[in-house]
């Protein structure tokens, strides 16, 4: 595994953009969940603007990766806002409160289209959350989009009953 700031120094030249940045200049999006709470904490970073850069990173290596099924960025928004306040208040639900994640397609959302890469069930929206995703929803993550998995998850690369693209390795296209 790569620590943090050998992961930074190395992103792939061609999905590198220039995202927002804190002071020192680092691109939001490759803030630590402790970093980003701690900035949160004291002030200096709200989970909207987080999530802002996240969205912005997204845009420019989506079409690049195809990581995403499923875009969730409207609740999102409602998410951070709430997860802002909440910051602001003093009573950050933890340390994940705010922070921007993507659910794997395999794990029911509720209200949300969750068909773990079955074409049979790519209109399937669960009435309940899986047990994984309620307890990130009660520990305020904000939910960004479902991303692509291979049919329930069952290895390969390539669904091409369910897509036509490849998720590459974002480290090695």
């Amino acid at each position: 595994l790569q620590s943090d700031e050998d992961r930074r120094a190395s992103t792939p030249t061609p999905l590198h953009a220039a995202p927002a940045a804190t002071a020192a200049g680092e691109p939001l999006h490759w803030l630590s969940i402790e970093e980003a709470s701690a900035r949160f904490a004291a002030g200096t970073l709200s989970p909207v603007t987080l999530l802002d850069a996240v969205l912005e990173r997204l845009d420019a290596v989506e079409p690049t990766l195809h990581s995403f099924v499923l875009d969730m960025r409207s609740s999102a928004m409602a998410q951070a806002e709430a997860s802002a306040g909440r910051w602001a208040a003093g009573t950050a639900l933890s340390a994940m409160d705010g922070i921007p994640i993507a659910l794997k397609d395999i794990y029911d959302t509720e209200g949300a289209i969750t068909a773990g890469g079955c074409f049979a069930l790519r209109d399937r929206v669960p009435d309940a959350d899986a047990h994984t995703v309620h307890l990130l929803r009660e520990a305020g993550a904000v939910f960004v989009g479902k991303s692509y998995t291979v049919e329930f998850a069952s290895g390969g690369l390539l669904n091409p009953q369910y897509r036509d693209e490849i998720t590459p390795n974002p480290w090695n296209l």
